[in-house]
């Protein structure tokens, strides 16, 4: 499994999204998403080696969309940003009762469709499957409530390899979305193997400034071997930080 984004709910639990992960021997990146899962630490409030963590696997969906990158709580709900797997990582919305995910259930997922449906159950989205509201998410990714913007925020990273950090908003998690507007290309995009990825906004460590909105990204390689040389040392697979600033046009 491999961790996505998670929520401690008001209700108790601390949930999260795991992608399960298959090996694939000389084909991509060596590995490929095969479905989901969700971990459920009951009491969270105790000190993290006595955590006891379950693992309750997903009912399979029919189409390609893996929860959850991202995730948020609104209302009663708790709306995860589901990834497509193959080709361009578009991203579709699911949304899940808070209660059903504090007892582990997940099958009464919803997800969103602009057919006029609007939130459908999974067993009865037919064919077409739902609705991907961001047409590149990217494969990690960040989607929360700002209240200064007053709109909804995407942070990712665009490109592969060598990459620049997007930022795309909306008034509405289901509609309207702009394009993303490049905020930072990392001096690391510019190494002979570059990796750079995961870029993701962290909206409740507060900046210098009322504005700031602080951003992570990882670096890596391509060439395993960068990793283990003295300058790989210090600069590869550490987690980086930047500010941006929001004005009321956002980026």
């Amino acid at each position: 499994y491999w961790p996505g984004h998670g929520i401690r709910l008001a209700e108790g639990p601390l949930v999260v999204f795991l992608s399960a992960i298959e090996s694939t021997p000389g084909k991509g990146l060596g590995f490929a998403c095969c479905g989901y899962a969700l971990a459920v630490v009951d009491d969270p409030s105790l000190p993290v080696r006595q955590w006891q963590c379950r693992v309750v696997d997903a009912p399979p969906v029919s189409f390609d969309a893996i929860p959850a990158t991202a995730v948020l709580r609104v209302g009663e709900f708790v709306v995860g940003l589901a990834i497509r797997t193959k080709g361009v990582h578009a991203g579709a919305l699911v949304r899940y009762p808070a209660a059903d995910l504090a007892r582990g259930e997940l099958g009464r997922a919803e997800w969103w469709t602009d057919d006029g449906r609007g939130w459908v159950r999974q067993n009865e989205l037919g064919p077409r499957g739902p609705t991907f509201v961001i047409d590149d998410a990217g494969a990690e990714c960040s989607l929360h409530w700002d209240a200064r913007t007053k709109s909804y925020l995407h942070v990712a990273t665009y490109g592969f390899g060598a990459t620049t950090i997007g930022l795309r908003s909306s008034r509405s998690l289901t509609e309207g979305w702009s394009q993303p507007v490049t905020v930072y290309r990392p001096p690391e995009s510019d190494g002979t193997h570059a990796f750079v990825y995961a870029a993701k906004a962290h909206p409740g460590i507060p900046g210098p400034s009322s504005r700031d909105l602080v951003i992570t990204y990882a670096t890596n390689s391509f060439e395993f071997a960068d990793l283990f040389t003295e300058q790989g040392q210090r600069t590869l697979y550490w987690p980086r930080f930047v500010l941006v600033g929001l004005g009321d046009g956002v980026p």
